[in-house]
Order: structure tokens, then sequence, then C-alpha cells
């Protein structure tokens, strides 16, 4: 213990002689991340990181944009300004101070804890987020981020309430998506994503992971629900085909209950849906009469997300960088493919998320989208064919791009394709 705060301390005073930025006589020093050793790697602590920078860049854009201060293009993305730019996101601070976090065990689990400190080394704020794995610390530093820019140090009970008050709907772990007006699709790489053209989009609530297997193995429990019939997987040296032996317990790697589920179907993502919602009590989304589904939009359940909305949320809604990854212009920063992913999917929220806090949505798995696929926007849709988005561990990074888009039959189930869940705002 008196090592670790004694690296604090160290961490601390080398903020304090860091160069500052100075904005209403106001200098806050972007804080650095520690952890005890609790088992997470330099990469993901340094992910960690970036999460929650993006985060305060996220705020800072929306508190600059209340306040009618205007930022020249692309400089908040300039770590020399971005501090000034903090500082307009955290309320009742009337002093020099820093920022600093870490990270340490907490039973079985883990704590995340960010601090506003002053010169003098007093804590004006701080926020705590538990998490239980070590993959959820991506979504702890979210939270917690998020937690600590909503608060007004001068009352800091006051805020909390109106916090609860504003995101009591949130759906637990979900992540709101603000609407807007964006350009879907591109005039290059494929005749699918042509022609780029303006969409818009109401506000949503996206799950921050695909599907885990853990959450599908339940559906099929406790519905006996049929999953027979084999799926299409990749094998050495006979290529992509169907094999009666494939399926969502066993799709020819080895599994683990927090990786992604796979050698789903649209139809079994559809059905997924509404026996979620319906055992969380809400109306379910979708009408099914055979091979014929019809979605309800007035319902309250969980469903698949829009093409659009997916790509919306990919791209980090409205206020991203373009990125032509989900969160990076490198894929190897985001996306489990097959330059990284040895043949197998990893366990959701390994790589960096985006600035949403949404995790693999470049690589890991193809994830099924509502709408049927067409050859182009301009194009009739192809009515037997679903579209799904995102690329996998056995794609090559073309295949991961925001804009790139697939297809095929609904009935499809392969050991590269999965899905992610989202939910109409009330």
């Amino acid at each position: 213990m008196v090592r670790f705060r004694f690296l604090l301390l160290v961490v601390f005073l080398s903020l304090l002689f860091c160069s500052f930025s100075i904005v209403d006589n106001q200098r806050i020093i972007v804080f650095e991340l520690l952890s005890e050793d609790v088992g997470l790697t330099n990469f993901q602590i340094e992910s960690a990181q970036n999460v929650i920078s993006s985060t305060l860049r996220d705020y800072a854009s929306i508190s600059a944009i209340k306040k009618g201060v205007k930022i020249p293009e692309g400089e908040i993305f300039e770590a020399k300004f971005l501090s000034k730019y903090i500082a307009l996101s955290l309320k009742g601070v009337k002093a020099d101070a820093c920022i600093y976090g870490y990270i340490k065990r907490n039973g079985e689990g883990f704590l995340l804890k960010l601090y506003l400190m002053d010169v003098k080394g007093k804590n004006l704020y701080k926020s705590e987020i538990p998490f239980m794995e070590k993959m959820d610390v991506y979504s702890a530093c979210v939270k917690a981020t998020k937690k600590f820019c909503s608060s007004d140090i001068s009352d800091s009970a006051s805020d909390e309430k109106k916090e609860k008050e504003v995101f009591r709907f949130v759906p637990r772990d979900f992540v709101l998506v603000k609407g807007g007006s964006y350009l879907m699709g591109a005039n290059y790489h494929k005749k699918s994503n042509m022609p780029e053209h303006r969409v818009e989009i109401k506000d949503f609530y996206i799950c921050p992971y695909e599907l885990r297997l853990i959450e599908f193995d339940e559906f099929v429990a406790d519905t006996s629900y049929d999953m027979s019939g084999g799926a299409f997987a990749y094998v050495d040296k006979k290529g992509f085909a169907k094999y009666s032996y494939v399926y969502w317990a066993k799709p020819l790697y080895d599994v683990y209950k927090n990786m992604p589920v796979t050698c789903v179907s649209w139809f079994d993502a559809i059905n997924y849906c509404n026996w979620l919602s319906k055992k969380k009590g809400f109306k379910e989304c979708y009408i099914i009469k055979g091979d014929v589904v019809l979605w309800d939009r007035s319902a309250n359940g969980y469903r698949l997300p829009t093409e659009a909305e997916w790509e919306f949320a990919a791209s980090g809604g409205v206020f991203k960088r373009k990125y032509i990854f989900s969160g990076s212009d490198y894929a190897v920063k985001v996306a489990v493919f097959k330059k990284n992913s040895n043949s197998s999917p990893a366990i959701c929220g390994s790589m960096a998320p985006n600035s949403l806090g949404l995790y693999d949505m470049s690589g890991n798995v193809w994830e099924w989208c509502w709408d049927f696929y067409s050859d182009s926007y301009d194009s009739s849709s192809l009515k037997e064919y679903r579209v799904y988005r995102g690329g996998s561990f056995f794609s090559d990074q073309m295949n991961c791009l925001i804009i790139n888009r697939m297809g095929n039959i609904p009935d499809m189930r392969a050991n590269l394709l999965g899905f992610r869940l989202v939910r109409n705002c009330r």
C-alpha cells in the first residue's frame, strides 16, 4: 500500500510540472491511469486510459456547444488543447487541478476510481465504479467518466439525484445513442455501400457488446429451441462449407462463456429478441408468422439494429471523429480479424471500444441487422437476403470497414456470424 501511494505521489508531482493549458484561470491536467497487479495487460491499461480520454473529449465537445465556445475543426483531438476543453465539462472547478485514476481488487471483482485533485493534494471529487470481470474495464471507464463529468463538485449530492432522474430509463448496461443526421455509406470501396446518402436517426439504446454465448445458452435451455441442422464454417483444406457437427455450442474453436455466440441465423436472433423482451416484461418487437416477420416499431422490447443505426453507432454517433474502423483508423487497435485472431473470435470487449464505449463493431463476428440486403443503396432490395455488418475474426481488414456491408439468407448459420441488441428510447 505504501508503495502504491508513493507511485500516486510520483505521478501527481510529475503531472504538476507538466506544461499547463489555461482557460478562465483554470488549469486541468489530463490524468494518468494506474493499476494494482490485477492481471490487466499494459495494452488494456493504455486502452482504458484512451477510453476515458475519449469520453472526456466527448463531454468537452458537448459542454463547448452549450456554452457557445467555438472549437476550431480538429483542435479537440490534439493533446495540447485537450485539457483546455476538458475544463469546460467539469462544473465547480475554481482552481488548478489534475485528474487521476486507478484500478484495484474489490472482493471477487475490481474497482475503478477517478479523482479530481487540486494542487494542494485535496480530492475535489471522486467517481467509483465496481466491475466483475477484466473485460468489463472499458465499460467501467465510460460509466465512471460520465458520472465524473456530469457531477457538480460544489453540490455533488444534488447532481447525483439529477443524474439518476435523467438516466432512470436507460436499460442496464446499454449505451444511449443520441440521434441525428449523418452521411451513410461512401462513394468508394464497393458498389454495395454506394452511394453516400444522408440518413436521420432517432435516439436508441445499444448493447456495448455482441450477444455472449452464456446469454444465448439461457435462451436455448429455457425454450428448448431447436438449433439442429449444422452450420457453415471454415475447415482446413475443405474451405467454407456446411457441417452437421458445427453448432452454437461447438463452433470449431475453443469457446468461453463471454465469447460472442455464433452459428445463429437471423431468425434465431429474432426469436431471441422476443424471448428476452417477454422475460424482462417488455413488449415484443416482432410478430412472427412462419417465415414472415413484422416489426412493431412502437414496441419497447429488444430488437436488432437497422443497418443505418448500426453504422451510426459504429461511427461514434453525433459527436464523432470519422474513422474507417469503429474507433480507429487502424484495425489492429479495435478489431479482432484475420491478422490477429488465431482463427477464433475473442472474448467480447477484448479490443479498445469506439467513442461511445461500443466494442467489436469492427471484427470479432459479423452482426445481423434488421434490413433486407440490396446490391447498392439505390437498387431494389433482395427480399430473400438480410444484412450483416462489421466483419469477423476470419475477415481481412477491408471487410471490417464501418461502411462495408454483406447479406445472406436469413436462415443461414455460420461460425463467424452473431448479433447485437438494441432498444427504442421511451
